[in-house]
């Protein structure tokens, strides 16, 4: 169906089996985000990295699974351990989600096959092994971020303190 001009969507609520991904290499469509999710941690139902108004990847996606507790050890996981998608170093951040249902995501098709495309995808998503150097760079990775969110939060506490 379409209403005003927009396809019309229906689905069930994925009562709180949904998570955020965050820290995707620009060559993660939504296929290989559901494929890398499903091989460790059970059934998705949609996978979708989100775009920009120009169709470009902004380094996120979320990914609806069929069940919970999938979601839960997708949460877990992540969080003690280092999982890549890409042979990029660049570990995956997962948070839970409230799902907002306006996206399409970055289909497969509209990738460019470069040879960064292709270098990155030589490499199937993975968890890193305990002391390898993909464990470290995963590491400080996933510490950079933090770090990031803790300056961000003070600076909005400051700025409230300010005004």
């Amino acid at each position: 169906y379409i209403l005003r001009g927009k396809p019309l969507r229906i689905r069930f609520a994925s009562q709180g089996a949904t998570v955020k991904v965050k820290n995707l290499s620009p060559n993660v469509s939504n296929e290989l985000l559901k494929e890398g999710f499903e091989q460790y941690f059970g059934s998705v139902e949609r996978a979708v990295v989100i775009v920009d108004d120009r169709g470009k990847s902004i380094g996120e996606g979320i990914i609806e699974f069929e069940k919970k507790p999938s979601a839960q050890k997708c949460l877990n996981d992540c969080t003690e351990r280092c999982f890549f998608i890409t042979s990029e170093l660049r570990p995956v951040i997962v948070e839970p989600w409230d799902i907002k249902d306006d996206e399409d995501g970055l289909p497969e098709k509209t990738l460019a096959r470069n040879q960064v495309y292709v270098k990155e995808r030589d490499v199937k998503p993975r968890f890193a092994e305990l002391n390898t150097i993909e464990h470290t760079i995963g590491l400080k990775w996933k510490e950079l971020e933090l770090q990031e969110k803790q300056l961000l939060e003070e600076v909005k506490r400051r700025m409230q303190f300010a005004t």
